[in-house]
C-alpha cells in the first residue's frame, strides 16, 4: 500500500485505531463479506496490525476476524534479509525506493481467535454491530 496512503489513514494515531477497509488492498474483503468493523494498532515500533471483524452466519460463531501485519518499517526486522532471499530479489537501489514509497500489508494465519461470538468482540465493535442494526446500514 502506499505509504502516503497509509499515513492519511493513520494520522500518527495511537493505540488502536478504526481505518477504512476500502480504502486498502483488502477491499475486496468489504466487497465480499458483511465488514462490520476494521481497526489497527501498533504491536512493535515497526509492526502494526489490522484486524478485519466480518460476519458469516454460516459458522457456529458467526463473527470472523482476519488479521494483517502492516510492515511500516520492513529493513528494521530481524529476519528483513530472509525475506528479501526468500522473495528472489535484491536490497538494491529498487527495493530501497519501493520500501520508502510503500508499507507492506501481510495476511496472516487465522489463529484461535478467528472465530467469535458477538459477546466476545471488543466493545467498540460490538457498539458498531449494535448501530448497523439499529440504523439499517452497514
Amino acid at each position: 500500500m502506499k505509504r502516503s496512503e497509509w499515513h492519511k489513514m493513520r494520522q500518527n494515531q495511537g493505540g488502536e485505531f478504526r481505518i477504512d477497509v476500502r480504502r486498502t488492498p483488502m477491499s475486496n474483503v468489504a466487497a465480499k463479506s458483511a465488514v462490520v468493523a476494521a481497526t489497527a494498532e501498533a504491536i512493535t515500533p515497526s509492526e502494526l496490525q489490522i484486524r478485519i471483524y466480518r460476519r458469516d452466519p454460516k459458522d457456529e460463531k458467526p463473527y470472523n476476524v482476519d488479521t494483517y501485519a502492516v510492515w511500516e518499517d520492513l529493513t528494521s526486522r530481524t529476519d528483513f534479509l530472509n525475506i528479501v532471499k526468500s522473495s528472489s530479489t535484491d536490497y538494491d537501489n529498487n527495493m530501497r525506493a519501493f520500501l520508502e514509497d510503500n508499507v507492506l500489508i501481510v495476511p496472516r494465519m487465522p489463529g484461535e481467535n478467528h472465530w467469535l461470538d458477538e459477546s466476545e468482540l471488543p466493545l467498540d465493535v460490538r457498539y458498531e454491530i449494535k448501530s448497523i442494526n439499529q440504523d439499517g446500514v452497514g
